[in-house]
């Protein structure tokens, strides 16, 4: 079976990690990349940019794609390129970038959309919903579930169990116990321990973790 030519939606640090995660899986060929701020025939990682999102049709028929993947680091930012991109192709197919040096345990579903990068352990029984970012060395335990647009920054451990809210953001180092749920649009400062379960739309660190202050929807992910 032959590669599957992709594309790579936002040119920037977390673009090239996507694409060296891609080149690494073995079963894509990247074809190039979609940004809004860099011009047409630009270079990005040795890949050109071939132009942008509202784009989409255009770019799918004239290089022959089979799909691609939303690389934004920020999951509201993600979630605005998806729906900008539903808005222009309803039927975009959506893949999921998984690098080989990731252990992906018997019993996990991963959904569309999703980028799970080098050293991401994710254990049995657990669910990866839709538009997923799980960074480099994150750990997610069996039984757990993380919905659509969160992330999991670099380090990250959670206990078995454990829920995250479709826009939450467990942030660098951070670690969750058992049991815990996190709710929606809520951040995990870097280095926090959370020990108890967490309301939506908050900013919450410390060891144990606190909730801070309210956050707003569409809030940049990091405070």
């Amino acid at each position: 079976m032959g590669k599957k030519r992709i594309v790579i939606i936002g040119a920037g640090n977390n673009g090239k990690c996507v694409a060296d995660a891609a080149e690494k899986a073995g079963n894509f060929e990247i074809i190039g990349f979609l940004d809004t701020k860099k011009q047409p025939g630009e270079s990005y990682f040795s890949y050109p940019i071939l132009g942008n999102q509202s784009e989409i049709i255009r770019i799918v028929d004239q290089f022959n794609l089979e799909g691609g993947v939303v690389s934004l680091g920020d999951n509201f930012l993600r979630y605005q390129i998806v729906k900008e991109i539903i808005k222009h192709s309803p039927n975009f197919n959506f893949l999921s970038i998984i690098h080989p040096m990731s252990v992906i345990s018997k019993g996990v579903k991963v959904g569309k959309g999703c980028i799970i990068m080098p050293g991401v352990i994710i254990n049995a029984n657990t669910k990866v919903s839709n538009f997923c970012l799980l960074n480099t060395s994150s750990v997610l335990e069996h039984d757990s579930e993380i919905k659509d647009f969160s992330t999991l920054s670099p380090g990250v451990i959670t206990g078995g169990h454990f829920s995250l809210g479709s826009f939450s953001t467990m942030g660098l180092g951070s670690k969750a116990l058992d049991r815990v749920s996190i709710g929606e649009n809520s951040f995990i400062g870097a280095g926090a321990l959370v020990t108890k379960n967490i309301e939506d739309n908050v900013l919450a660190y410390g060891v144990p973790a606190k909730v801070i202050r309210k956050r707003e929807f569409g809030e940049k992910t990091l405070p």
